[in-house]
């Protein structure tokens, strides 16, 4: 059976699943088993909201949501002075 298989007969067992403490296991196992970054704060989090975090910055920068490197280095120093 190849990953995608795998993958999608998993997909349609959980979602005849009911159980909510069952699901909250399975979840608990298939996490622990995804990589975890941190952010610049130190606040781990997983691949899955790293890429989600990653889509939102592509549609911003899409979108012209940006800013200079000269620009962001003026605003940072007003953050020093407050």
């Amino acid at each position: 059976m190849s990953t995608s298989e795998l993958q999608l007969r998993l997909h349609q067992i959980i979602d005849q699943v009911d159980n909510q403490e069952i699901l909250k296991a399975v979840h608990i196992l298939l996490s622990s088993k995804l990589p975890v970054v941190k952010t610049i704060e130190g606040t781990p989090i997983s691949k899955i909201e790293l890429d989600e975090l990653l889509e939102v910055s592509e549609t911003d920068i899409q979108n012209g949501k940006i800013i200079s490197q000269k620009n962001l280095k003026s605003e940072i120093k007003t953050w020093r002075k407050k």
